[in-house]
C-alpha cells in the first residue's frame, strides 16, 4: 500500500492539498484513496470543487468512500 507523507517538506497546507490533488488522477488507486485522506486531513476548503468534480469520475467505490469523507471533513 502506499505510504504518502503529510507535512512534503512544503510550507503551506494549499501547496500541500495542491501536490494531493494532483495524485487523485494516479493509475495506483492506493495513491488515490491515500490523497483523498490526506485532502480531508489538511483542511483546505479550496480543494471542494475538484474533489467533487474527482468525485464524479472515479470508478473505484473504495476511492469514492475515501473522497467522500474527505468532502464531508471539508465541509463541517
Amino acid at each position: 500500500e502506499a505510504n504518502l507523507p503529510m507535512d512534503l517538506g512544503l510550507p503551506m497546507p494549499s501547496q500541500r492539498a495542491t501536490f494531493y490533488l494532483n495524485l487523485l488522477t494516479d493509475p495506483n488507486p492506493h495513491v488515490r484513496k491515500k490523497a483523498a485522506h490526506a485532502i480531508g486531513q489538511i483542511g483546505d476548503k479550496t480543494c471542494l470543487f475538484r474533489l467533487k468534480d474527482t468525485l464524479a469520475q472515479e470508478p473505484d467505490a473504495d476511492i469514492q468512500k475515501a473522497i467522500q469523507e474527505a468532502i464531508a471533513k471539508l465541509e463541517a
